[in-house]
């Protein structure tokens, strides 16, 4: 499965909405098929329910676009049996926080899609000195990634390779390389220090990307949690600006909870926590909350931090930390729990992780 179709931190509800971009479908050909609606998706984003603008033209709002998005615009569908629906006919495309509107051109006679776009996202000047332009378009992007598509269904794997290891080499500075890095299932089948040598000449300005720690943790050897794993130490500031070294805790059972102010649930609970909290033998057991909130200020100000009194940390890099990479976070609130060998217990997320599971361990605490 390319990573393409995992819904990486699809279930991380407490991003905000970053802004409404718009896409556009025009359709032509067979009026028989024009009072249909193509079916949007992409990694990460919310499409609106299409809005109607005339007999030929349906209109989407996307949301939630904080990176580059390659959209999946299924045209066409079959059945298979009663449950299975499957698409036959599909189009893709890219939509970037940087553009703010695409157009697709549907004929529905002919099976054809054209993107009508008018606008580049940006040129860069080539860092070699060379007077080159890397020109890194939309509608190039659209034209690669399909084509490396194409290559995975036809399974010729070594093209692929060759076309992606060509593309990041000339655009080291392009987030399409570093999206080819987690989509193309051909060039997994490098070694890892093939992959790392390439993944290492991309442009350092791309770590803005949360996709760049997610496949940098991958190539670098992270290893999924597992229970008996040990505690993987840190030092972080607390709310009050002093440094927490978690090595200062000995003999304890450990319950790390990672949350944002951001998180609707991870708020709501806050205050049946805190009453948790004053039952718990804190001579046996530390409770350590770890904040993913962009800003460090807006954190200390929020009344939810103010709320909480035990051990009250912010990690500066929030999803794309270390703690969070090293445990795979993929939700909020998020509880990684150990015993009091520092030896992992059992990782839970939900807001009702508390009562369901962590309760029931911490219980038996003597």
């Amino acid at each position: 499965m390319k990573y393409f179709f995992l819904l990486v931190f699809s279930i991380l509800i407490t991003q905000p909405i970053f802004g409404q971009y718009k896409l556009t479908i025009i359709q032509e050909g067979s009026k028989a098929q024009l009072l249909s609606a193509p079916w949007v998706y992409g990694v990460n984003t919310y499409a609106s329910e299409p809005r109607r603008i005339n007999d030929s033209t349906i209109e989407y709002s996307i949301e939630n676009i904080t990176e580059p998005t390659w959209l999946c615009i299924i045209i066409d569908t079959v059945r298979h049996g009663d449950t299975n629906l499957m698409w036959n006919w599909l189009a893709r495309l890219w939509i970037s926080p940087e553009i703010k509107h695409r157009e697709l051109i549907i004929n529905y006679t002919t099976k054809t899609v054209k993107v009508k776009d008018f606008t580049k996202w940006r040129q860069t000047t080539k860092l070699d000195g060379k007077s080159k332009i890397a020109v890194n378009n939309l509608p190039v992007w659209d034209s690669i990634a399909e084509l490396t598509d194409q290559l995975y269904r036809a399974q010729k794997d070594t093209e692929e390779q060759n076309l992606i290891i060509s593309y990041v080499n000339q655009h080291p500075d392009s987030y399409l390389s570093l999206w080819l890095f987690g989509d193309s299932y051909a060039l997994r089948l490098k070694s890892n220090d093939e992959k790392l040598a390439l993944f290492n000449k991309l442009d350092p300005a791309l770590q803005k990307y949360s996709l760049y720690h997610e496949i940098k943790a991958d190539l670098t050897g992270r290893k999924y949690p597992n229970p008996g794993d040990t505690f993987k130490e840190f030092s972080l500031k607390d709310v009050k600006g002093k440094n927490f070294n978690s090595a200062s805790i000995k003999n304890k059972w450990v319950l790390l909870h990672f949350w944002s102010n951001g998180c609707g649930p991870c708020v709501h609970e806050m205050d049946a926590m805190v009453s948790y909290y004053k039952t718990l033998d804190t001579s046996k057991i530390a409770f350590i909350s770890l904040a993913l909130d962009n800003n460090r200020d807006n954190w200390k100000k929020a009344a939810t931090t103010q709320k909480i009194i035990w051990t009250n940390l912010w990690e500066p890099d929030g999803v794309d930390g270390d703690l969070s990479l090293n445990y795979n976070l993929y939700s909020m609130p998020f509880f990684v729990l150990f015993n009091n060998e520092k030896k992992l217990v059992i990782i839970q997320d939900g807001s009702d992780a508390l009562d369901t599971t962590i309760k029931g361990y911490l219980s038996k605490v003597k």
